[in-house]
């Protein structure tokens, strides 16, 4: 992380929902979902949980006080789960297993969630899965994580940085691997993850399930940023 200068103040995310302020570009919004689908419900069913994408800066307590957090080959991962025969009620539909097939887009982003689902090569997966929750496995064995918007440090929303790969939050300069690692900043631990639910192939998160980050220091997949980041916080 570059030394020297501040936290970036005056950002302004342009209609595709990128920063044009910055010398990476942030990911906020602008998800590439298909049609959305639920299985499982019946056709008068309504989508229970959803809602809108908190704003930016810092979320009031409130806001997720229904949930407490308890602390070579690039293709997907292959191997097999255990399948869902249809999604929970009230679980959010995200899109498809296709819709997630490039390991190298960037994380999609979903209102509804408040979260981002991201996808990972074989091998960042499988070494994850060896690590996480039981309850995240599932969504690994299909290489794929949802991860919380929130920073753990004071509950800001973290953006994805697309120049370096990393998520980095605006307000204090916490900085996070793709998979949600923490690496940098003040932040206590790595993101929380919501369990993803695969049927069929149909993917959905169920936000009533919030895994906490792995503790500050975990470095499972240890690969450095892309490049520059677009927060830049003083170290001196």
């Amino acid at each position: 992380m570059a030394a020297g200068g501040s936290a970036i103040g005056s950002l302004r995310p342009n209609a595709r929902g990128r920063d044009e302020g910055a010398p990476g570009s942030l990911l906020f919004s602008a998800p590439r979902l298909g049609r959305r689908r639920f299985i499982g419900l019946s056709a008068a069913a309504v989508c229970v949980g959803c809602s809108d994408a908190d704003a930016d800066g810092v979320d009031g307590a409130a806001a997720d006080g229904e949930r407490d957090a308890s602390p070579s080959d690039t293709g997907r991962a292959t191997f097999v789960p255990d399948a869902a025969t249809s999604l929970p009620l009230g679980a959010i539909h995200v899109g498809r297993l296709s819709d997630f097939a490039d390991v190298s887009a960037p994380p999609t982003y979903v209102p509804e969630a408040r979260a981002f689902v991201v996808a990972l090569d074989r091998d960042a997966a499988e070494a994850i899965a060896r690590e996480a929750d039981e309850r995240l496995r599932p969504g690994l064995a299909h290489g794929l994580l949802a991860l919380d918007q929130k920073c753990p440090h004071l509950g800001c929303r973290v953006p994805f940085c697309e120049s370096s790969g990393w998520f980095e939050c605006m307000c204090h300069g916490t900085m996070f691997a793709r998979n949600g690692e923490h690496r940098d900043g003040p932040g206590p631990r790595g993101l929380d993850a919501f369990v993803i639910v695969v049927a069929g192939d149909d993917v959905a998160i169920d936000r009533g399930v919030l895994v906490a980050g792995a503790p500050t220091g975990t470095v499972v997949v240890d690969r450095p940023p892309a490049g520059p980041h677009c927060v830049n916080v003083s170290t001196g």
